[in-house]
């Protein structure tokens, strides 16, 4: 019967090389073949904890760093303002390398702003922060 398990502790995108050897009560088979494989990278994890301020002007939008995938290197953020909480209503936007944060200014406000968040790395974009979260205002 085919028996499948799951190894464990290697990085996105590392090149490595895999046996499989059997074991009963006489002892240890014969090994396979050694199999090439490169372990599967992601596209980043939404990021989560999204806070926003509307402070006079500007939207100051934080957020906690998403991991990197591995190998692949973080390449950076978008944090888009919007004015429904579900669909659409574009506001704004601002982009990041490496800050989990940035600023969004904003020209005119006449109800709620939401915000969300993605960040990317080589292999695209992943998804977005959701809920959108309500920008709260500091006067």
């Amino acid at each position: 019967p085919a028996t499948t398990c799951t190894l464990e502790g290697f990085k996105e995108a590392e090149h490595t090389w895999v046996e499989v050897v059997a074991v009963n009560t006489v002892g240890e088979g014969t090994p396979s073949e050694p199999i090439d494989t490169t372990i599967v990278a992601n596209r980043p994890a939404a990021p989560e904890n999204v806070t926003a301020e509307l402070t006079k002007r500007n939207v100051v939008v934080t957020w906690d760093a998403v991991p990197t995938s591995g190998a692949l290197e973080l390449m950076g953020y978008t944090a888009t303002l919007w004015s429904d909480e579900n669909n659409g209503g574009w506001v704004g936007q601002c982009a990041t390398t490496t800050e989990a944060t940035c600023t969004i200014e904003v020209s005119k406000v006449d109800g709620p702003l939401y915000v969300s968040v993605r960040a990317r790395n080589e292999l695209g974009w992943g998804d977005t922060s959701n809920p959108r979260t309500l920008v709260t205002s500091t006067g």
